[in-house]
C-alpha cells in the first residue's frame, strides 16, 4: 500500500502551524474546548507549562488562528459550535524555538526583530529601539489601528534559560528576561489576552515576579487533556492508521491500542486528570507505521546528564521518586550549574517537567511519579548510562549496547547480556565506581533499564530481605543478585534460601513466563562481571 499518496488519518509531526494542518486536511485533533475554559478564567495573563514534544506550539497557533478570525479554519471544531464571534484582535507571537544566541544582547535583539516584524506586516514604523519601550509602543499602535486589544502569544519562553550552561550568563539572560516581562504588567489591561507556554514551572525562573495577576495551569485538572491525545481521541481520530497497521503486522487493533499504550501513553499532567499520549510519537507512528523509540531522536538531557555526571548522582539514587508541591516551588535551573550538590527531589522535579517522570499519584503531602511508557523509560535509561563514562563516551554509548542486551535476555541468553554488560563496565573510570556494589549495580540497572520490557527495579522488597535486581525482557523475568569480589553461587544461593522469587512465581505461571535466577561475582579491580550461574524454573 502507498502511504505517500493514501488519503488517510494521517497525523501531522513535522509541523505545528495550525493553518497547514488545516488546509492540508490532516488529522487536526480538536483542542478548542480548552480555549473556551481559558476565557473563562478570571485573569487574562495565563501561564501553561508541559513537558517538550506534547502540542503547546500547535495550540499557540491555534490561538493565533482564533484571534485573526480565521472562522474558516475552524468549521467543524469545537469552538464553531459555542456561538464564538471571532472578534479580530491583532496578535505579537513571539516564539523563542527560534532564537539562535543565548546571550543577553541576543535575546534583546530577538525580541526586538520580533517586534519590528509584527510592525512591518500591520503596516506601522517603530522607532524605539530597546524592546520594552518597542512593546508599549506597538500595542498602543495596533490598537488605535484596529480598534481592538492585541493579543500577545510567548512560545517557549524558557528556552533562553534551558539552553544555557554557565551560571554568569543565564545570571544576564535571567534579568534581559525579566526586563522584558515586566512591561507586561503595566499592559494587561490594554491586552485582550497573555498566553505564554513553556517547559519548566515559571515560579523557579525568576522572571515573572511583577506579573501578579498571572494563572498558572499547568497542573490545573481541567486543563489536564490540553496538550497530548487522550485514549478516545487516539481512537476517534486515528482508527485508519492503526487497522493499517494491525493487518501488516498480523496483529489485532485491540492488540496495537495495548502495544501503543505501552509504548506512548502514560503522561499524567495533573494529579486528578486524564491520562495522555505523547502526540508527535503518535503522529511518526502514523506515518511510519513503525513502533519505534522516536523520543529519543529529539531528546535534549544535556544540563541533567552534566549536572548527574558532575556530582555521580547514578539512577539508582532517584529512588524513590517522590516530591513535594514545595520542591516545584523552590526549583531553580541555577541549581543544575552550581557546584554544590541539591536535594535529590529538585532533580526528580526537572525530570517531571521535561517528561521523563510524571505523576502517578498525589495527595496533599507528596507527588509520587513514575517513569510514563517505554520509550522514555529506555531514553531515560540509555542517556543516564552515559553518566557512568568518560566525557569521550558519551552521546549514547550505553544504548548500543543496551540493544544488544535487549535481544540477548529476550532469548534467554545470559551469556550474551553479560558480553555487551562487560564491554560498558570495561569503560568506566575506577573512580566513579570506587569498589561501591551500590554504584556497579546502579551502572547495571541504568544498561537493563535501556534494554527491557519494564522498569527494573533495584533493591526490590520481599517478605525476607531486598533483591539486588528485578527485571523482565519479553517471556522472561530476571531475578539478580549481584555480589562485589564474592562468588556468583552465593549470589545465586541467597536468592534461593530468602526467597527473592516467591512473589513472582504465580505471575509467571499466569502468563506463561520464564523465572530466571541469576547471580553474578563482579570483580573490582578487572572491572567486570567474571562469573554468573543461572536457574530457571
Amino acid at each position: 500500500m502507498d502511504r505517500e499518496n493514501k488519503d488517510m488519518d494521517r497525523a501531522e509531526f513535522s509541523s505545528f502551524v495550525f493553518e497547514r494542518i488545516r488546509k492540508s486536511g490532516k488529522v487536526y485533533v480538536d483542542k478548542t474546548m480548552y480555549i473556551r475554559r481559558l476565557f473563562d478564567l478570571d485573569s487574562n495573563v495565563i501561564v501553561s507549562t508541559a513537558p517538550r514534544r506534547m502540542g503547546k506550539s500547535l495550540f499557540t497557533f491555534t490561538l493565533e488562528s482564533l484571534f485573526l478570525g480565521r472562522r474558516e479554519l475552524f468549521k467543524g471544531l469545537y469552538i464553531d459550535s459555542t456561538g464564538y464571534d471571532y472578534e479580530f484582535h491583532p496578535v505579537i507571537h513571539i516564539d523563542f524555538a527560534i532564537l539562535g544566541t543565548f546571550t543577553a544582547e541576543g535575546i534583546d535583539a530577538f525580541i526586538s526583530r520580533e517586534l519590528r516584524r509584527t510592525a512591518r506586516l500591520s503596516g506601522i514604523e517603530i522607532e524605539l529601539a530597546e524592546p520594552r519601550a518597542m512593546i508599549v509602543d506597538l500595542v498602543d499602535e495596533l490598537s488605535f489601528k484596529y480598534g481592538s486589544a492585541p493579543v500577545i502569544l510567548i512560545d517557549e519562553y524558557d528556552r533562553p534559560l534551558n539552553s544555557c550552561d554557565e551560571t554568569e550568563r543565564l545570571a544576564e539572560i535571567q534579568q534581559a528576561l525579566r526586563r522584558f516581562y515586566s512591561t507586561f504588567k503595566g499592559l494587561s489591561a490594554r491586552l485582550h489576552l497573555v498566553y505564554i507556554t513553556g517547559i519548566l514551572k515559571f515560579s523557579g525562573l525568576g522572571i515573572f515576579s511583577g506579573l501578579n495577576n498571572l494563572v498558572d495551569i499547568s497542573m490545573d485538572d481541567r486543563f489536564s487533556g490540553m496538550f497530548g491525545y487522550t485514549e478516545d481521541e487516539l481512537r476517534e481520530n486515528f482508527g485508519e492508521g492503526i487497522a493499517e497497521y494491525a493487518e501488516k503486522e498480523g496483529l489485532s487493533e485491540e492488540g496495537v491500542y495495548e502495544a501503543l499504550r505501552e509504548m506512548y501513553d502514560g503522561y499524567l499532567l495533573s494529579p486528578n486528570g486524564v491520562r495522555v499520549y505523547n502526540p508527535v510519537s503518535i503522529g511518526m507512528f502514523m506515518y511510519y507505521l513503525e513502533l519505534e523509540n522516536y523520543w529519543i531522536r529529539t531528546g535534549n538531557m544535556t544540563i541533567v546528564i552534566n549536572y548527574a555526571r558532575r556530582h555521580r548522582i547514578t539512577l539508582d539514587k532517584l529512588s524513590p521518586m517522590t516530591i513535594t508541591r514545595q520542591d516545584l516551588e523552590l526549583f531553580s535551573i541555577f541549581d543544575f550549574l552550581s557546584d554544590e550538590e541539591m536535594p535529590v527531589s529538585r532533580l526528580l522535579a526537572l525530570l517531571l517537567m521535561t517528561g521523563y517522570l510524571t505523576i502517578d499519584s498525589a495527595d496533599k503531602d507528596a507527588i509520587r511519579l513514575r517513569i510514563p511508557n517505554h520509550e522514555v523509560m529506555e531514553t531515560l535509561f540509555a542517556s543516564w548510562g552515559d553518566t557512568y563514562l568518560p566525557e569521550r563516551f558519551a552521546d549514547s554509548y550505553t544504548m548500543s549496547y543496551s540493544m544488544q542486551i535487549r535481544r540477548a535476555l529476550s532469548e534467554g541468553d545470559v551469556e550474551g547480556a553479560v558480553e555487551s554488560i562487560n564491554h560498558v563496565l570495561s569503560v568506566v573510570s575506577y573512580d566513579h565506581l570506587c569498589c561501591d556494589e551500590l554504584l556497579y549495580g546502579g551502572l547495571i540497572i541504568t544498561m537493563l533499564g535501556a534494554s527491557l520490557d519494564e522498569v527494573p527495579r533495584s533493591e526490590e522488597h520481599t517478605s525476607r530481605g531486598r533483591m539486588d535486581l528485578f527485571a523482565r525482557a519479553g517471556r522472561n523475568i530476571y531475578i539478580i543478585e549481584t555480589k562485589l569480589d564474592g562468588s556468583a553461587d552465593a549470589a545465586l544461593r541467597q536468592i534461593e534460601e530468602r526467597g527473592y522469587a516467591d512473589k513472582y512465581r504465580d505471575k509467571a505461571r499466569r502468563k506463561g513466563l520464564s523465572v530466571h535466577l541469576l547471580g553474578l561475582s563482579l570483580d573490582s579491580k578487572e572491572h567486570r562481571i567474571t562469573g554468573w550461574v543461572e536457574k530457571v524454573e
